[in-house]
């Protein structure tokens, strides 16, 4: 639990929108076999499964060049090279560190600063959906609100807002991964007096079938494509 001293200084931290732009964040793993998206195999093998998180990456990083006027970050874990053959120009490269998953967000959040702290928004690499409009309406939602979360239909969230990105460190107190995850992050922000609103519900790419269903929603995204040349050549090869 929070003591007194860090819960009146998230009280008093919540402000008005900043002048400076807001940081888009992409937390990402870099796609190499063995290492990423492993529940997609069977049917996928472990390079299969790499090519299309691949995809997915490269897909979010060109609906974060959709928004405008925003400073673009990626925290990434793994192989530096891997991670750049993505495509990551016009993004700031910063290395995920932490222990657990809640640490690495609370400190993608406060090593993606800049200069001049404003809000911030960081999204994963597993909602390829998620297109410019997505992430421009929870951007306009942290004007009248302190944070902004996306909840996933698995029961956890797929983006986080705060207009001020130092509040990220509520996030080390709540269990990740789990199916009540979205509801711990909002009834943690709420306990520190920091109210939370919700922006558009959407389905990430942990498993087989999400991955269908999601490529199903933008077919001609590289992520569709990639895709069903995969599934293609795993049907010809069994």
């Amino acid at each position: 639990r929070w003591h007194a001293a860090y819960r009146s200084r998230y009280v008093a931290g919540v402000a008005q929108m900043s002048s400076a732009p807001t940081t888009i964040i992409v937390m990402a793993k870099s796609p190499v076999a063995g290492q990423v998206k492993t529940r997609l195999c069977p049917p996928l093998t472990v390079e299969e499964s790499a090519e299309l998180a691949a995809a997915a990456i490269a897909d979010t990083l060109e609906n974060v060049r959709g928004v405008k006027d925003v400073r673009r970050v990626i925290a990434y874990t793994g192989n530096r090279e891997r991670m750049v053959a993505c495509g990551v120009s016009g993004f700031e490269l910063i290395t995920q560190r932490g222990g657990g998953f809640a640490d690495r967000l609370a400190n993608a959040f406060n090593d993606a600063q800049s200069a001049e702290p404003g809000p911030s928004v960081l999204i994963a690499m597993d909602t390829p959906q998620a297109d410019a409009a997505y992430i421009e309406a929870a951007i306009d939602q942290l004007r009248s609100s302190p944070a902004v979360l996306g909840p996933a239909t698995d029961g956890g969230w797929w983006l986080l807002g705060l207009t001020d990105p130092h509040h990220a460190g509520i996030l080390r107190e709540v269990p990740m991964s789990i199916a009540q995850t979205r509801q711990l992050t909002e009834q943690a922000f709420e306990r520190c007096g920091i109210a939370v609103s919700q922006t558009a519900t959407l389905r990430d790419v942990d498993s087989f079938e999400d991955a269908r269903a999601v490529a199903d929603l933008i077919p001609q995204s590289t992520f569709a494509q990639t895709l069903n040349r995969l599934a293609a050549s795993s049907i010809r090869n069994r």
